[in-house]
């Protein structure tokens, strides 16, 4: 993908958080929360990446090494972290709503990061 294809792809994702966040299914919602946060922050890594240094992984295999290799270290720490987060809630039984505030703190430092 392209870059302004990432974003297009970040932001898309990104529309459908208020409605997730409004929802009735109140913390049945969170496993798909996270995995959201996680999703759009992907493509934002993608998005800055291309944007800043010509080139991005097409997937998230080993994106920390990647992310550190060009000299983005903070950044790799982040998704290391949101990796985790998404692996615990979607996998296992890791999605209580501190979670997700965690998950929603580190997409919007990704996302932050990369619109800088």
């Amino acid at each position: 993908m392209k870059a302004e294809d990432h974003r297009l792809a970040a932001e898309d994702i990104e529309a459908v958080l208020p409605d997730l966040t409004a929802s009735t299914a109140g913390p049945r919602a969170n496993r798909v929360l996270i995995e959201t946060y996680y999703g759009s922050a992907f493509h934002w890594i993608a998005y800055k990446c291309q944007t800043q240094h010509g080139k991005h992984k097409e997937n998230h295999s080993k994106l920390v090494t990647y992310l550190r290799d060009i000299g983005e270290p903070a950044v790799g720490e982040q998704w290391q972290v949101l990796e985790e987060i998404r692996n615990g809630g979607w996998y296992g039984h890791q999605h209580l709503t501190g979670d997700v505030d965690q998950a929603r703190d580190l997409w919007q430092e990704i996302r932050q990061w990369a619109l800088s």
